[in-house]
């Protein structure tokens, strides 16, 4: 790699230049050097934390944003980039444990688990999700369920593929799930304008919202859970 060299006064323009370019490596080093004598630099912490996350050096950008968090906790964009470095680089245990320093920790738990269902990390991202809209009474709603019923139709149609493999555990942790959201989801609009449909199920309904409620839905994504891992109820 051949040193940048920096002009008088254009240490801020070189570094913004590098990143424009996608120089990455060339930033990082600069950086380093940067906090070898400042350690506390606000901007330098940033930048390294930026470039090393776009390097996909997710651990070191998650000991930058950890600084950063420590150094000015009134940002909680720092606390959150730090958890979203440490789920990149598959230290789940501690991102989630970051992700509850958050002023909202049940939507950025929420957002990680369908983060990593969408990468196909079932196992996690399931769990996560379910995590996030516990207790049911209190966070089970139309805009809750429809990142769930994503994620859960995301993993049925995977397994129907048998593009994955899903540890029996985790099978009942979704049907235990489905079943808490039949309980508290009968006064709960599956979606504001059209609910998911079943041409075979009659026109009655145990609820008022009828096809439209979260209960409905539930229901027959337990079915198709059952009838996907061949299960008997």
């Amino acid at each position: 790699m051949t040193p940048v060299v920096i002009k008088d006064g254009e240490y801020t323009a070189t570094i913004y230049r590098l990143i424009k370019e996608c120089r990455y490596g060339d930033a990082i080093v600069i950086l380093n050097h940067q906090l070898e004598k400042h350690m506390k630099s606000r901007a330098a912490l940033s930048l390294l934390g930026y470039c090393c996350f776009h390097t996909q050096d997710f651990s070191a950008a998650a000991d930058c944003y950890e600084q950063l968090g420590l150094l000015h906790p009134e940002v909680e964009e720092y606390r959150l980039y730090h958890a979203q470095a440490l789920a990149r680089a598959c230290c789940y245990p501690e991102a989630m444990k970051a992700s509850f320093l958050l002023d909202n920790p049940s939507t950025y738990t929420r957002h990680f688990g369908t983060l990593y269902c969408a990468k196909g990390n079932y196992d996690f991202g399931i769990s996560r999700v379910i995590k996030s809209l516990e207790p049911y009474n209190k966070k089970l709603g139309t805009d809750t369920w429809f990142y769930a019923k994503r994620c859960v139709l995301s993993l049925l149609e995977n397994m129907s593929k048998h593009m994955i493999l899903l540890r029996d555990a985790v099978v009942q942790d979704c049907l235990l799930f489905l079943e808490r959201c039949e309980v508290y989801g009968r006064e709960e609009p599956a979606v504001i304008q059209a609910p998911l449909q079943d041409e075979r199920a009659s026109s009655s309904s145990s609820s008022s919202l009828g096809r439209n409620s979260v209960t409905y839905e539930a229901r027959l994504l337990k079915a198709l859970f059952y009838q996907v891992v061949g299960w008997n109820e």
